[in-house]
């Protein structure tokens, strides 16, 4: 009996000390990531005459409060689910930038190379895409070897693959709606159709504005090519390579961000509120997109093997990361708006249109 306790005591104490090391660890991660952008925020309290800078203290608090909302036990099966949503939704989104980009390129004129033509379009996918999403062209030929013989099938198939995919991403995003409303504690009904509305204008904005940045970063990408193999100079194209990436990135996500944690609440916030969380975003999202990137042009990561299945592991991969730093710029977000400025919210103009569309359904 005395060597049962024994064990269960031992296994709880492990315990304990796992979930103290993973607090740490994202106490520290956090932290580290959100000190350098506090440095520039001022902030004035009622009972203070001038805007004050954000100690440490004050810091450590936040980050705290979003370990809080984020250390409860149903947390991992919370971003896994998550990451499920987010990797469909690559479905529809992957599908549509595809196919803009494909139609956006015929307005960029060919250019020749050692007596080879080269098309703008086959440069985004080889080039540009292919290097942050691993296998993306080995997906979009297997993609093509599906396709019938017969042109109108064709079209047929290709837009009910279309559509079932953007039903699923309609439906993901409207979970992470309902989530953002749960994670501030705001418990005014949001109807499905104005749901599926945000939903749908949300993966609209998401494929334009990725189509736009793709498009715009790959354009001077394209004759730094031409140019540093006109002079023979391949490492000059390395460089200027991941130096337009890494700007393109960062403006990508700050931005996108921060329309996101605007726009897909269905309560009123600041655009500052957000500031930590967008932060977070960028960042994560900014080094994992650019490392891997990286770890996978040098070596270090094989997907070549897996042909057009590293896609799908790669975006699973990003995914559940993505899943967990969003869940964690959310609860920052609270944590410090709950802080420095309100603690209740008041809903967005379509509330009312909300609780009259709730009480029909009964």
């Amino acid at each position: 009996m005395r060597q049962g306790k024994k064990y269960l005591r031992s296994i709880l104490v492990k315990k304990n000390k796992s979930i103290v090391f993973y607090q740490k660890m994202w106490f520290w991660i956090i932290f580290i990531i959100l000190k350098p952008v506090f440095l520039s925020i001022k902030i004035k309290q009622p009972f203070q005459k001038k805007p004050q800078n954000i100690t440490n203290t004050d810091l450590k608090e936040v980050v705290k409060g979003a370990l809080v909302k984020t250390t409860h036990k149903n947390f991992g099966v919370i971003t896994i689910s998550y990451a499920f949503y987010i990797l469909t939704s690559f479905i529809p989104i992957l599908s549509l930038i595809i196919v803009i980009l494909f139609f956006a390129s015929k307005l960029v004129q060919d250019v020749e190379i050692n007596g080879q033509k080269i098309h703008f379009y086959n440069f985004i996918i080889d080039e540009i895409l292919n290097k942050f999403i691993p296998g993306i062209k080995q997906s979009i030929n297997f993609l093509n070897s599906l396709s019938v013989n017969n042109q109108v099938w064709k079209s047929v198939a290709f837009l009910l693959l279309l559509l079932s995919s953007f039903l699923i991403g309609l439906n993901g995003y409207g979970k992470f709606i309902k989530y953002y409303s749960l994670s501030y504690d705001h418990n005014e009904p949001i109807a499905l159709w104005i749901l599926k509305v945000k939903s749908f204008f949300t993966i609209i904005g998401i494929v334009i504005s990725s189509s736009i940045v793709i498009y715009l970063a790959s354009l001077p990408i394209f004759y730094i090519k031409y140019f540093s193999l006109q002079i023979h100079q391949e490492w000059l194209y390395n460089v200027l390579f991941y130096v337009i990436c890494f700007f393109f990135l960062l403006a990508y996500f700050f931005i996108g961000t921060t329309f996101l944690f605007k726009f897909l609440p269905g309560f009123r916030l600041k655009r500052k509120w957000n500031t930590p969380g967008v932060w977070i975003m960028t960042i994560a999202s900014t080094q994992f997109t650019f490392l891997f990137s990286l770890l996978v042009l040098n070596g270090y990561i094989n997907y070549d093997k897996f042909g057009s299945v590293s896609t799908f592991l790669y975006l699973s991969t990003f995914s559940l990361y993505i899943s967990q730093f969003y869940h964690f710029a959310i609860a920052a977000n609270y944590a410090y708006t709950q802080k420095f400025y309100r603690k209740t919210f008041k809903g967005k103009w379509y509330s009312k249109i909300s609780k009259s569309y709730e009480n029909t359904l009964y």
